[in-house]
């Protein structure tokens, strides 16, 4: 009984105790575990990255156009800026020359023969350096070495005829009009070789960028499955061995990469391209018994890169001297007036003729016959003009007289420009004559017969005769009269 009546005062008890244990113990925050909330963040991982190749393939398209516009601006179209400088100075050379046509044509002729070899580098050169040097304007070192070599890589035994006919055809693909036949289909090819390269290696997520990629930067197509073909057929020189193969196709942008730049001296940093030089090739092979192994990886070209450089070696070809824009040369053609030994000889020869050719007046022939006063004989003094200037025509020939033999007397020719005067200082002279010799009075009507048969025949060049003397003159008159008609007739013979 007693223990069922303390049994509520003890649990009381142990309830308070309780009570205050608690409220005395120091109060503490309890550990609440709570778990975390999810975060759900992205993380790009290289097989997972979408944006990385996208913008690769800017960057690369951007750098590859800057340094074809930089190239390309240097000297835009330069074969055609040279051409114009050149048929300026084909121009000025017919006028200054027009006999130098043929030096034109054939200069013509040596640039385009130029401008082919540059193009192909085909066919024979008198300078093997020029070659080369084209050689390496479209080709890397390496590729230019293996063209350069090969013919050390051809049996020794193989006929000259056919190491002839390999090496050309090497050169034609080593040259840059081959280099732009590959660029050409090079933006066709690239996309489909950037996918089949996607494709091989899983990277399906990328295949859009790497497809644009190809487009516009070029992609490498790899050929290593066929080297066990390409070894175990037996083309290959004894001791030569292909250890990598492939084929760089460029993109719409790709700007290739050549040695040297077209010019003088040694530019480096030359773009463009060739087939050969789009070649990824590693060869080993055997010279003078050593080996000797030529790694040339491939140069991707597209089809702007390949056209700035074709024009750039084309104007080197036909005369540009590789710095600066060759129109800065043209100077226009202009025809010179200033005569030269030549023309003044030849104007000399068809000149006009001078005052000395000039033609001159008729000849005037005068006969008179004066009588001598010691023999009295008959002087015949006679006056004609030569229409040349040279020497006095033949004087007529008096008649014999009874009193003796008349003697000839002739002056000096006279101008034409004093024919006029001649008649009369003539009667002056027979006056004098006449006043000379006062007896013979019979001679008057013969002197002046005379005297107007001379001005008769100076003045008009007609028979002006007088009429015949009477007979009651003397015979002396009749002698004058008659020397008078003779030189009237001789004065019109003339």
């Amino acid at each position: 009984m007693l223990t069922d009546s303390l049994r509520p005062y003890v649990t009381a008890g142990v309830v308070l105790t309780a009570a205050g244990a608690i409220a005395l113990a120091p109060v503490s925050p309890p550990d609440v575990q709570v778990a975390a909330p999810h975060s759900a963040s992205v993380e790009l991982t290289a097989a997972a990255d979408l944006l990385t190749p996208w913008v690769d393939t800017f960057n690369t398209a951007s750098a590859n156009a800057t340094k074809i516009s930089q190239f390309y601006f240097e000297a835009p179209s330069a074969d055609v800026q040279q051409a114009i400088v050149n048929q300026a100075a084909y121009l000025q050379t017919l006028l200054n020359d027009p006999a130098s046509i043929g030096d034109v044509f054939e200069a013509m002729g040596a640039a385009m023969r130029n401008a082919l070899q540059a193009a192909t580098l085909l066919g024979e050169n008198d300078n093997p350096t020029q070659i080369n040097r084209w050689l390496t304007q479209s080709n890397d070192t390496a590729h230019a070495q293996i063209v350069a070599f090969l013919p050390m890589f051809l049996p020794a035994d193989m006929d000259d005829q056919e190491k002839q006919l390999i090496t050309q055809a090497v050169r034609l693909l080593a040259s840059p009009l081959g280099g732009l036949l590959v660029a050409a289909v090079g933006p066709a090819i690239s996309p489909a070789v950037a996918a089949l390269n996607t494709v091989m290696a899983g990277d399906l997520l990328n295949l859009p960028a790497n497809v644009v990629d190809g487009f516009l930067n070029g992609a490498t197509l790899n050929l290593d499955a066929v080297l066990p073909a390409i070894n175990g057929s037996g083309v290959l020189p004894e001791g030569t061995t292909v250890n990598r193969l492939g084929i760089a196709f460029g993109g719409l942008l790709s700007p290739g990469s050549t040695l040297l730049k077209p010019g003088p001296g040694f530019q480096m940093g030359n773009i463009g391209g060739s087939i050969f030089n789009s070649v990824d090739v590693s060869i080993t092979g055997t010279v003078n018994g050593r080996p000797l192994t030529s790694n040339a990886p491939g140069q991707a070209v597209g089809p702007i890169g390949a056209l700035v450089n074709l024009s750039r070696m084309l104007a080197g070809a036909i005369g540009w001297s590789g710095t600066g824009n060759p129109l800065t040369k043209l100077t226009f053609p202009t025809i010179d007036t200033t005569p030269t030994a030549t023309a003044l000889g030849a104007q000399s020869a068809v000149a006009p003729a001078g005052p000395a050719e000039l033609p001159s007046a008729p000849s005037a022939v005068a006969t008179l016959a004066v009588p001598d006063a010691d023999s009295g004989a008959q002087r015949v003094s006679s006056t004609d003009t030569d229409t040349s200037g040279g020497a006095a025509a033949e004087g007529a020939t008096a008649p014999q007289s009874d009193a003796g033999a008349t003697t000839a007397v002739r002056t000096a020719p006279k101008p034409a420009s004093k024919i006029k005067a001649a008649p009369k200082k003539l009667a002056e002279k027979i006056r004098e004559s006449l006043r000379a010799a006062p007896g013979k009075r019979g001679l008057n009507a013969g002197a002046s017969n005379s005297g107007s048969a001379e001005g008769n025949s100076s003045s008009s060049g007609s028979d002006s005769s007088s009429a015949a003397p009477k007979p009651s003159e003397s015979k002396n008159a009749g002698d004058s009269g008659s020397g008078s008609n003779s030189g009237s007739e001789s004065g019109n013979a003339a």
